[in-house]
């Protein structure tokens, strides 16, 4: 909020969790649309060039830019350690390679999945996994 960006978690409700982690893939994307079955409840409701609007994204993140210095370091340690490589969940030596290959300048769009790989090991790290 301090950037003008507020995130809001209105349908974060578990029971309407519970009904999407039940759905069938198909209502929940299909073909170019995700949100499938949130979509066709808004038909009506909301315009069509909104509703079925294919180019939608997130709020994106700078990782390229932060993942540089410290947080190099910290995410570095944080996807090749002991306890990441025994999780058997990536591929230990492609991260390496693909992390010296963002530190090199050659892969920029390493960032995004290392930081995916570090948020996962930190939450690994906080549930005792």
């Amino acid at each position: 909020m301090a950037h003008s960006v507020e995130v809001r978690l209105p349908m974060l409700d578990y029971r309407l969790v519970e009904l999407a982690f039940g759905l069938a893939n198909e209502w929940k994307i299909r073909g170019p649309l995700n949100k499938y079955l949130l979509r066709e409840a808004m038909q009506g409701r909301i315009p069509e060039v909104v509703r079925t609007r294919v180019d939608k994204m997130g709020f994106p993140s700078p990782y390229r830019q932060l993942l540089v210095g410290k947080s190099f370091d910290a995410v570095f340690d944080l996807a090749t350690s002991r306890r990441a490589r025994e999780r058997g969940v990536y591929d230990s030596e492609r991260m390496v390679r693909d992390l010296e290959a963002h530190r090199g300048g050659t892969n920029a769009e390493m960032a995004s999945r290392a930081f995916r790989v570090a948020q996962l090991e930190l939450w690994g790290r906080l549930h005792a996994l």
